[in-house]
């Protein structure tokens, strides 16, 4: 063994491997970006991971002692439990314990399960997940403890994991009442754990019969697919891309008389077919391997587990759910291949490609997630979670969200594939020759030639770096007390964490900063105009933020976190400074950041509007919570197009500007209980404000009817929009030109 030998090959090997840039993202810069964009992406979908309520149904609630109670109107008596699991549980009381008998069964030959079918279906219509039946009067005295007669009757259906927990809140809550019982007749200290209250509560499992074991697999298989789809179409898409590249037998396809549609298509179909067939093979051996496990009820550990073996309508549902997910996972995963110049390089995005994905999966395992308007327009989690309803049976909650996902899902399948086909007719992606990377070189030749704004790969590198430097803040800016100290927080995270990477990237990456930027004045009747179209969509806004708060509710942590911030903000010394902080610094610099160095970095693509839609993901991306973030990407759309079509970032500025002031003055006006407002201002159904109804429509027709004027011809444009000074480009774009650029009466520029 010669040990110099062996070292010089070691040095030689780590030399090679240094050179290459992928390997050093992907050893060195991977680990710090990775986690902390999962940890963003799992803050937006906060509210899926939060603890949900449940709801209990009473009967006979006039049947419990005043003293110690255990109800307190729509919520558990205080000192059961804290306050915060007494919002976790929301009673539903009023009926006699006579209302019981409505549920019994009149078949005496199945009585028991007829029973448990009328009281699951009345539980179900009434949209609760308990039943608590207190038969007759809770008698309190000695000798009830020689009484066998049950004083609660507690129906819960462990299939259902949100009665399941449910009946284990309410399990601990009459734990704690009945220490308080045993505390006010027994003489037992109320701390005393050894305890046992003097109300016997007999729980009851309405479960029918093999749902528990279509419950199991519905909450395994769907994730299951998921993750056999993905993985079974992206080592294919590798090898049909990367590795024909790295084989040389790419060009001699592309030669043939066969279009890059028509190629792109082929081998999105070959790649399919691997993602199914990968899928069924592995559901085809689970469902072996459980039937010989499960079926005869050996192996007591697995099937207590289990329940037995999967259902057969369970394998049709899944079989038929990979069709939409190999479509999806496929497309994606040959785009990505074709960006790749090798299968090595090629191996690297798996992982950027299941972290996207793994929290839209993680989802639906979580316990009380159901399919509704919220979560079936989320893509792959709306699958999911209507397969979980198929298997299960559960027709009657699904049936009205599967248009939704299949709507969400045609929709993104299609983009995909557009994405795939786009791919396929740039050659710069297609022919990318190998790189070595050598760091002064790199440096060197990168300042040597840059361009004059900034390429898609910075616009993306800036707004993840702007979600990172904002994920970080959080944990080390401790929640300001008062208004100063709000004020001065505001002011500098914006300006840290959002103005200041842009501009210096700005300065670094563009040979002309202000057209980056987008710096240059406007004609005062544009700045006007901004301001108007402002005020004219600020109703439809107002909408559309009513509706996502109740696809989307807020969380009880979120809305004491949104009094406290209100109470701050009473605190301002006057109005104008209250919109100086909240409206105006925070449209400068995000507008300088997403419409001025973003938006600039995605005008390079080949349509306007696709890097509008880009510029607008990484604006909505850099807000705390989800419902925030669908707001601003609608915002960052409108706001988009004005930049576009004005070519100046002020128009993006007045109207980010008048935006958020409208929703502080209409806020601020009515904490202080201003009169005299109802022509303007009307409170909406779900807590929120916006303009009165005829104003409003007024102003709804006329915004949309400037937006639509300022969107056709962005739409109309083949190529993209030139910045200004690059060849060809116009010193002003004037959106208030638009019809001109509709109905020309000779070539022009729009």
């Amino acid at each position: 063994m010669n040990w110099s030998n062996i070292r010089l090959i070691f040095a030689r090997e780590l030399v090679d491997q240094m050179r290459d840039r992928r390997t050093l993202f992907t050893v060195f810069v991977m680990p710090l970006l990775l986690y902390p964009i999962l940890g963003a992406l799992t803050m937006q979908l906060g509210q899926f991971f939060r603890e949900q309520p449940t709801a209990v149904w009473i009967l006979g609630a006039e049947n419990l002692p005043a003293d110690p109670g255990l109800v307190d109107g729509i919520r558990i008596a205080r000192g059961l439990v804290g306050d915060s699991g007494r919002s976790l549980i929301r009673l539903e009381s009023g009926e006699p314990a006579t209302a019981f008998q409505r549920y019994q069964t009149t078949d005496s030959s199945d009585g028991e399960g007829t029973t448990s079918a009328n009281l699951l279906a009345a539980m179900r219509e009434r949209g609760t997940d308990l039943l608590v039946v207190i038969p007759h009067p809770v008698r309190l005295e000695r000798e009830i403890l020689l009484d066998d007669r049950p004083d609660m009757l507690v129906f819960h259906d462990s299939a259902d994991d949100k009665s399941r927990i449910a009946a284990q809140r309410w399990q601990f809550v009459t734990a704690a009442w009945q220490q308080q019982l045993m505390a006010r007749f027994l003489g037992f200290e109320s701390g005393d754990s050894s305890a046992h209250g003097p109300a016997m509560v007999s729980a009851v499992d309405l479960t029918p019969a093999g749902s528990m074991q279509a419950a199991t697999w519905a909450r395994i298989l769907p994730l299951l697919i998921m993750i056999w789809c993905l993985t079974g179409a992206f080592y294919p898409a590798i090898d049909l891309c990367a590795g024909e590249k790295e084989r040389g037998t790419l060009e001699t396809l592309l030669s043939s008389p066969s279009s890059r549609s028509d190629i792109a298509l082929g081998k999105l179909g070959a790649v399919m077919v691997f993602s199914s067939a990968t899928a069924v093979l592995n559901l085809t051996s689970l469902g072996l391997t459980a039937l010989l496990l499960l079926g005869g009820g050996g192996f007591s550990p697995v099937a207590g587990l289990l329940q037995g073996p999967p259902p057969l309508s369970a394998i049709g549902w899944v079989v038929l759910a990979t069709i939409p997910a190999s479509a999806l996972f496929g497309a994606l995963s040959l785009a990505a291949a074709a960006f790749a110049r090798s299968s090595k390089e090629g191996q690297y995005y798996l992982v950027p490609l299941i972290m996207v994905t793994l929290p839209l999966m993680i989802i639906p395992m979580l316990p009380a997630s159901r399919l509704d308007l919220g979560t079936s327009l989320i893509p792959v989690t709306g699958i999911m979670l209507a397969l979980r309803g198929m298997i299960e049976g559960e027709w009657s909650q699904i049936a009205a969200w599967l248009g939704p996902v299949v709507i969400v899902t045609i929709a993104c399948c299609a983009a995909a594939i557009r994405w795939v086909v786009y791919q396929f007719n740039r050659e710069e992606i297609l022919f990318r020759p190998s790189e070595r990377f050598a760091l002064g070189q790199w440096i060197a030749e990168y300042f040597r030639s840059r361009d004059t704004g900034p390429a898609p790969g910075h616009a993306i590198v800036c707004g993840l770096l702007i979600l990172l430097l904002r994920f970080f803040s959080i944990g080390f800016v401790r929640p300001p007390v008062d208004w100063n100290g709000f004020a001065l927080q505001t002011v500098i995270l914006l300006l840290a964490t959002v103005c200041v990477p842009a501009l210096l990237m700005t300065v670094v990456l563009s040979r002309q900063p202000l057209t980056t930027l987008l710096l240059k004045g406007l004609p005062v009747r544009h700045v006007v105009a901004a301001g108007v179209l402002a005020l004219c969509l600020h109703p439809a806004l107002a909408w559309f933020s009513g509706v996502v708060m109740r696809l989307y509710p807020h969380s009880e942590s979120v809305n004491e976190l949104a009094s406290g911030l209100t109470a701050i903000m009473d605190g301002a010394p006057s109005l104008v400074m209250l919109i100086l902080v909240l409206a105006v610094v925070p449209a400068i610099f995000e507008e300088l950041a997403y419409r001025g160095f973003v938006l600039s970095g995605f005008r390079s693509m080949a349509r306007p509007m696709v890097a509008v839609v880009l510029s607008s993901v990484l604006f909505a991306a850099a807000h705390g919570v989800i419902q925030q973030s669908l707001i601003a990407f609608v915002v960052g759309l409108i706001v988009g197009v004005i930049a576009i079509r004005s070519g100046s970032i002020v128009a993006c500025i007045v109207f980010h500007a008048v935006h958020n002031a409208v929703a502080v003055l209409l806020s601020r006006w009515d904490r202080c209980g201003v009169d005299g407002l109802d022509w303007l201002v009307k409170q909406s159904a779900d807590g929120g404000h916006e303009l009165a109804s005829l104003p409003a429509t007024l102003a709804t027709v006329a915004g949309m009817a400037m937006l639509v004027w300022m969107l056709r011809p962005t739409l109309a444009k083949p190529g993209r929009v030139p910045a200004t000074g690059e060849p060809g480009g116009r010193s002003s774009i004037s959106w208030l030109d638009g019809l001109r650029c509709v109905f020309p009466r000779r070539q022009r520029v729009c």
